[in-house]
């Protein structure tokens, strides 16, 4: 069974950003950055709902394209609208490419999927097949519905020295506590703090 990982940037106070989908505060340079980069190399499948997606929008990414170099991208959304049609440039995936060390090319651009079913059911069956770990990237609705379901695995949080006070929340109205355990912490020099959190079921 694939290890199901939500892996995000969050406040002090647990945003994951400000109501418009903006970041400020969060450090964009540092050794925390690296290792985010080499740790993605880890997955093979990036999940996200619809708002996680559209936020590369301004630089340029086209519905329908994928985000992340050679992973399956899955969008989950009911109201997502694709492209007619796909420019044969990815400025976000060329970035990413680069970023990564990956060589532009077929290859390496990897996939797109629009889900518009059940995301539990998805996920669940998605688990079932083979492959590494399983990036979920965000939002919180879409992390909320899939941790009530206990579908994930692993909370792996990029805690940035900020307060929002109000925002995005990293997960959603949670009915009933959920127990976790600390297994990795790693201090930056900056104030980033990288917390691995294993979830009971």
């Amino acid at each position: 069974m694939r290890k199901l990982v939500y892996h995000i940037a969050t406040t002090l106070d647990g945003y994951i950003a400000k109501a418009d989908g903006s970041i400020p505060g969060f450090l964009q340079e540092g050794e925390h950055v690296s290792d985010y980069f080499e740790q993605l190399k880890a997955y093979d499948t990036v999940l996200m709902g619809r708002q996680t997606y559209a936020m590369s929008f301004p630089a340029g990414l086209v519905a329908g394209q994928p985000s992340y170099p050679r992973m399956r991208n899955i969008v989950f959304s009911r109201s997502l609208e694709l492209a007619p049609e796909l420019p044969d440039t990815n400025p976000v995936l060329s970035m990413w490419q680069s970023l990564l060390g990956y060589e532009a090319s077929s290859e390496n651009a990897g996939s797109f999927e629009l889900v518009r079913e059940n995301s539990e059911d998805f996920v669940r069956q998605l688990k079932a097949e083979a492959g590494t770990a399983i990036y979920l990237c965000g939002g919180a609705s879409l992390a909320t519905e899939l941790l009530k379901a206990g579908l994930i695995d692993e909370l792996v949080l990029k805690v940035n020295p900020v307060l929002y006070g109000e925002g995005i929340k990293l997960f959603e109205d949670m009915p009933e506590p959920i127990v976790s355990e600390l297994v990795d912490s790693k201090v930056y020099s900056n104030g980033v703090l990288l917390l691995t959190y294993l979830l009971k079921s």
